[in-house]
């Protein structure tokens, strides 16, 4: 593959040549953290599959739902922030 990167550099020049390098870096980088994070979110949603059923009615009706919810969407949304960062560091560096 590096004969892509020296295409690229000789079409494109090198600045965007290191900027698609650096957004290339930041989509895999989400890509491969994000079923990790939805994996964790199953864990949990699945770990209240033993709790009795009145009381899971409670705790979803006092909004554990959104809560979950918005814990997963939080911690998505920090993995799309930092894999932004890396890829601009990354294609600033090269």
């Amino acid at each position: 593959m590096p004969w892509l990167g020296a295409l690229l550099a000789s079409l494109l020049g090198t600045a965007v040549s290191r900027l698609l390098v650096g957004a290339g870096l930041g989509v895999v980088t989400f890509a491969s953290i994000t079923p990790i994070v939805l994996s964790a979110l199953n864990s949990a949603a699945s770990a209240m599959a033993g709790v009795g059923g009145a009381a899971l009615q409670i705790a979803l009706m006092s909004g554990l739902g959104e809560a979950l919810s918005a814990i997963g969407s939080a911690m998505l949304t920090r993995l799309a922030i930092e894999s932004a960062k890396i890829a601009i560091t990354k294609s600033s560096r090269s």
